[in-house]
């Protein structure tokens, strides 16, 4: 499995702030591990966050349908600030 975002933002993380923890988890051979496992879960919260606010945010198919303008920015906001989220609850930590 490739890194994606999540995988690559933990990894340059752990490399600058927890240089420790980067340099055990190499010699034991479980960094590329942890970042695969941290990656999946943070895919996972990050779709789950999105799917539980998009009515709170308006994000509904009526209004793709009714204004599809509108529907991208709402969305695209929702995505990036949940986005953040998860790179604040489970990459920089």
């Amino acid at each position: 499995m490739e890194l994606n975002f999540f995988g690559r933002q933990r990894l340059d993380y752990i490399k600058k702030h927890r240089p420790g923890y980067y340099t055990e988890m190499g010699m034991q051979g479980k960094l590329r591990e942890h970042l695969q496992t941290l990656q999946t879960q943070a895919e996972d919260r990050w779709e789950l966050l999105i799917e539980q606010n998009q009515e709170s945010w308006g994000v509904t198919e009526e209004l793709k349908a009714n204004d599809p303008v509108k529907w991208i920015g709402l969305m695209t906001n929702l995505r990036e600030t949940m986005r953040e989220q998860v790179l604040n609850e489970m990459i920089y930590n």
